[in-house]
């Protein structure tokens, strides 16, 4: 308990000192010192107070409610009329976020001002710009009928200004004068002409030459018997029709098909002998090779036909040569493959296949001759090439620095640094 409170110098008190009871009631005017008293025991909460002695050592625990007090744990400044913050951190919390507000509205209003200006800067700036465009502008009607191939990409008055700013900035300072006529020269001879790259024209090799010169073909497909029935049918030369005879025996009843005399047993074992298992191998070899020419042939002729095509639209390529031997390869096969036919119905009678390795050749001479200048051609483009873009380059420099567009693009750039 307190024992004795004493005040010296103190505000507005000068001394005082007396032993309160436990319970007691100080009053008094304004400035006569009841705050300064009651701030003496609010000071005993955060450290010792020599204005205060207890009766024991004991720490006796002080609670003061004064005008400090309520301002330090009342807020009325909540943004809702009526609702009070109430506690001192509550209201040292509430106190820094208005803090914190005000100085985000601060920041508010200077990201404004900022956003202005950067606005004020960008008008200035396309203001700026569009002036220079203009006078690229200009320049570019001067030199259009000149140099228009050398200006694609470049139609548009921003695009034009903007390859003209970009030349002064990389060429400014080393830029090497020409004349007008040179460049206008150079253009003509350039651009005049207009040249195109190609394709090689390809073709699969041919491998009907092989077939072409089997022995079959040419081979009287008979028998491997030589009893004396078999030397007489070879000697009439009759085998295909004998064995055209021979298919047609069971359904005539043993009746010979073309006399209508019946055929005595021997008679019938020996044409039977006539053509043996020789004969039927060399007959379904003669199917093999006949379906492996026209599969090739086809593949070949399809493939002759689109290089044909291809051919036609490179200017320096003999077209009409290439036109007139396909023509004449496409006969050979025609014809070979009619004589295989014939061959195949007729095993007996010889055929000598047409050998199409002589147009196939001259077809392959005409295409090496159209490549070779297919290879020329296309090195002479790339070279045109890059030489027009090194043309299109010493065009535009001549375009800035030629005349006085330079200078008024480097006052653009003063202007716009300025900003």
């Amino acid at each position: 308990m307190i024992q004795k409170v004493s005040i010296q110098n103190r505000a507005s008190i000068r001394d005082l000192s007396f032993s309160p009871a436990q319970i007691n009631y100080i009053y008094g005017g304004n400035g006569t010192g009841k705050t300064t008293i009651s701030e003496v025991f609010e000071e005993y909460g955060a450290c010792p107070s020599p204005y205060l002695i207890f009766s024991s050592s004991r720490p006796e625990e002080v609670l003061v409610y004064n005008r400090n007090f309520v301002k330090q744990n009342f807020r009325d400044k909540n943004a809702i009329k009526g609702i009070f913050t109430l506690g001192k951190e509550s209201t040292e919390a509430s106190q820094a976020v208005e803090a914190l507000q005000i100085k985000i509205a601060g920041a508010r209003d200077t990201i404004a001002r900022l956003e202005e200006a950067v606005r004020i800067k960008q008008n200035n700036g396309e203001a700026l710009f569009s002036g220079i465009a203009a006078a690229c502008w200009e320049y570019k009607k001067r030199f259009e009928t000149s140099f228009h191939d050398a200006f694609k990409g470049f139609l548009t008055k921003d695009k034009f200004a903007t390859q003209c700013l970009a030349i002064y900035d990389k060429y400014a300072g080393s830029y090497e004068e020409e004349s007008l006529e040179g460049l206008e020269s150079a253009y003509q001879q350039l651009f005049g002409t207009v040249v195109s790259t190609y394709d090689p024209l390809t073709l699969p090799p041919s491998a009907l030459e092989e077939i072409e010169r089997n022995p079959l073909f040419v081979t009287s497909l008979i028998t491997s018997n030589h009893s004396q029935f078999a030397t007489f049918v070879e000697k009439l030369n009759a085998g295909n029709w004998v064995s055209q005879g021979i298919a047609l025996l069971d359904q005539t009843h043993g009746i010979c098909p073309f006399c209508q005399q019946p055929l005595t047993f021997s008679a019938r074992e020996e044409l039977g002998n006539l053509f043996d298992e020789s004969y039927k191998e060399a007959c379904e070899q003669l199917k093999v090779l006949y379906s492996r020419y026209k599969g090739q042939a086809e593949a070949l002729l399809t493939a002759l036909d689109q290089m044909l095509a291809q051919a036609k639209a490179i200017p320096f390529c003999a077209a009409d040569k290439l036109e007139q031997y396909l023509s004449l390869f496409k006969l050979t096969i025609k014809n070979n493959l009619t004589l295989m036919a014939q061959k195949l119905q007729n095993p007996a009678t010889p055929y000598r296949l047409d050998i199409s390795t002589d147009p196939f050749d001259c077809i392959v001479a005409i295409l090496n001759e159209a490549n070779s200048q297919i290879e020329s051609n296309n090195a002479l483009v790339s070279r045109l090439t890059s030489s027009k873009r090194n043309l299109q380059n010493r065009i535009w420099q001549y375009v800035v620095f030629g005349g006085t567009l330079a200078e008024r693009i480097a006052q653009y750039d003063t202007d716009r640094d300025a900003l």
